[in-house]
């Protein structure tokens, strides 16, 4: 049981610490894998706790118990500390030249990063999580997006371009994507940071 336990938390702490790598690929699942996570780490919690109360009634005279359940206690506090995991993997992906995002109906949260390398990542997280990957040029004063080169969940149809221009809600300026040049409403995104355009 003590080794099941300390692998059970093992693997729940690489699973958050690497979820960068997985959470795009989970699409609609995202939702009932959170609840999994969370329920996992409630269960390994109770049971780290357990051991540590027999640790204290027994004054911690068996020390691989002692050092198994101190272990399992650093690894469920880092991840309680740090729920997103250690490292900011998305720091690798390049400097973010251009961030837009746009909270929408039943707090889904759309984020658009342009990077200093010309390739762009959309991460909408809405019930699931799609993210959308590709390369984006500048003309003028429009970004294009030309065919995104890969993505989990995304539509078919990415948007064409974009323009910076003020935004409709207020006076900061904002990202209005469009499909097509027919296109003549946009989406609009709200701009966090901007490097790309001045």
């Amino acid at each position: 049981m003590k080794n099941a336990l300390l692998l059970s938390t093992l693997a729940l702490f690489l699973l958050v610490n690497l979820r960068h790598f997985w959470e795009a690929e989970t699409g609609a699942l995202a939702v009932p894998v959170f609840i999994v996570l969370a329920l996992a780490y409630f269960v390994l919690a109770v049971f780290c706790g357990v051991r540590l109360l027999r640790g204290f009634r027994d004054g911690f005279s068996d020390k691989n118990n002692t050092r198994t359940s101190v272990v399992l206690l650093l690894l469920l506090a880092l991840i309680g500390w740090k729920p997103g995991g250690l490292i900011d993997f998305e720091q690798w992906d390049g400097e973010d030249l251009l961030i837009a995002q746009r909270e929408g109906d039943a707090n889904c949260l759309t984020t658009l990063k342009l990077k200093a390398d010309h390739t762009f990542r959309e991460k909408i997280a809405c019930f699931g999580i799609k993210e959308t990957n590709g390369r984006y040029e500048i003309r003028n004063d429009t970004i294009f997006f030309p065919a995104p080169d890969s993505g989990r969940g995304r539509a078919q149809e990415y948007y064409a371009f974009a323009v910076i221009k003020k935004s409709n809600y207020s006076d900061k300026d904002a990202l209005f994507r469009y499909r097509n040049e027919t296109d003549t409403a946009g989406a609009e995104l709200w701009i966090v940071k901007n490097e790309i355009l001045k």
